[in-house]
């Protein structure tokens, strides 16, 4: 083939690197999401796409994919009670990336409950901040 692109769910493109080491094979380009959510087609069409176009792959987080992160860490640790209700990107504020506040809501109310930060390069979680009322 012409090119081969790797696609994985994982931040370090472990089966590209194992393919390397164990055949000397190397891909040309790897498509990584690393979120714990699934792909979404659309996103990975695009990707896919670029990459075979020869244009560098974008693996920045967009905003929906912040709100689908939002919606993981509100099911795993919010106990599904809430909702993200704005997505904002904001600058480097003594992190080592640019983020995406997350307002969170109480699903039945609607009263803030805090803000998650994720962010825009890697998809980490590194702080949540709930309100002096919220959770």
């Amino acid at each position: 083939c012409r090119r081969t692109v790797v696609i994985e769910c994982n931040y370090t493109g472990q089966f590209a690197r194992y393919l390397r080491a164990e055949t000397g094979f190397t891909v040309d380009d790897m498509v990584l999401k690393y979120d714990g959510e699934p792909f979404e087609i659309g996103d990975l069409v695009d990707r896919l796409r670029s990459s075979l176009e020869g244009r560098e792959i974008n693996g920045q987080v967009t905003e929906p994919e912040a709100r689908e992160i939002a919606y993981h860490y509100i099911r795993v640790y919010l106990k599904d009670k809430s909702r993200p209700v704005a997505v904002e990107e904001i600058p480097l504020d003594g992190h080592s990336e640019p983020m995406w506040q997350v307002q969170i809501a109480d699903k039945k109310e609607g009263e803030p409950l805090g803000k998650l930060f994720i962010g825009r390069d890697t998809g980490s979680i590194y702080e949540w901040q709930p309100d002096a009322i919220g959770a």
